[in-house]
């Protein structure tokens, strides 16, 4: 976006810059649950994979976790090695990544190809949706329709 390009391209070492901290309210329910639903697309998996520590800890106490990660090729999937090593470590995190314009072993389409039939299975899980804002808006929707609560949806979206 405008402020990669701006950083890259503008700022020089030593300039000085004005932020803020982060200030979002995108967090993982602190209350255990069974089963959580990760459903992230591009660098929308940063948020999750910064959740490592806490991910690891409702593994080890029983929850599980089933992430659906879409990205477009191999080479963007962010972190998988991290979430194949979960995934054999812990017989509770199912780890789905699915790709929109590579052929491959795995899946190919879009994340919305994937979640609904993992839906119907778990119709209490909580679902923690990050990406672009058009997919976090259709699969909050979706989720609606599949019969969740708005009380189960977490989302965070951009673009």
């Amino acid at each position: 976006g405008a402020a990669t390009t701006y950083l890259w391209e503008q700022v020089k070492e030593g300039d000085p810059l004005t932020y803020r901290g982060p200030n979002g309210n995108f967090t993982m329910p602190a209350y255990p649950m069974q089963q959580l639903f990760l459903i992230a697309s591009s660098t929308g998996i940063a948020p999750f994979h910064s959740m490592l520590a806490l991910i690891e800890k409702r593994l080890t106490a029983g929850e599980e976790i089933i992430l659906v990660y879409g990205a477009r090729t191999q080479d963007e999937l962010l972190y998988q090695h991290d979430w194949q090593q979960l995934a054999q470590q812990y017989a509770g995190f199912h780890f789905i990544p699915i790709l929109t314009r590579e052929s491959w072993a795995g899946q190919n389409g879009r994340v919305h190809a994937v979640y609904p039939e993992l839906a119907r299975q778990y119709p209490q899980a909580h679902v923690m949706i990050c990406g672009w804002d058009t997919m976090v808006d259709e699969t909050r929707q979706h989720f609606l329709e599949l019969g969740f609560d708005k009380s189960q949806l977490h989302a965070e979206s951009y673009g």
